[in-house]
């Protein structure tokens, strides 16, 4: 994503704590309006009522790998450590112990009063996102040095934030 786009993400967005300003810059130009579209609306949409507590924070968009997790988990009753590991499957191509798992999940998703059909879309849709998700531990680090370093950047000014000062009296 470049500069531009991203500093357009923020101002649009509007990020009201630091854990909004994370899940903004996990996205990308496809999430931006969803997710702006979420936050500023009264209504938020769960793919089921279990999800809420999960997603609640993200405005009901799975945007990091703990949710994926988190949703495995609830839904699939997998252990946490089981539901990692079919995380990982998921960024593989498509084999037995895929279906085994797909199918497992969709078995007692309807268990949870899900119909069988919403069960294989977001089974389908954890997949497909899979890929993009990112671990809110790394994107906390990133969010906050990036914090850091802005504020270094506006409170001292260019020139020492990037070490010219020093260099010049060196040489």
């Amino acid at each position: 994503m470049s500069k531009q786009d991203f500093e357009f993400q923020i101002k649009k967005i509007a990020p009201e704590s630091i854990e909004e300003l994370m899940a903004v810059s996990c996205l990308n130009n496809n999430s931006v309006k969803k997710f702006f579209n979420a936050k500023f609306s009264e209504i938020r949409e769960y793919e089921h009522a279990l999800l809420e507590p999960v997603l609640k924070e993200t405005y009901g968009k799975i945007i990091y790998q703990e949710q994926i997790i988190q949703i495995l988990h609830i839904l699939g009753d997998f252990s946490l450590a089981h539901a990692d590991i079919i995380r990982r499957l998921m960024l593989k191509e498509a084999t037995n112990e895929y279906y085994n798992r797909r199918d497992d999940f969709i078995e007692s998703a309807c268990n949870k009063n899900m119909n069988k059909t919403d069960a294989k879309l977001l089974w389908e849709h954890l997949s497909n996102i899979s890929k993009d998700c990112r671990m809110k531990a790394h994107q906390i680090s990133f969010v906050l040095m990036s914090y850091c370093n802005l504020y270094l950047l506006l409170k001292n000014g260019f020139k020492q934030f990037n070490g010219e000062e020093n260099y010049e009296k060196e040489v």
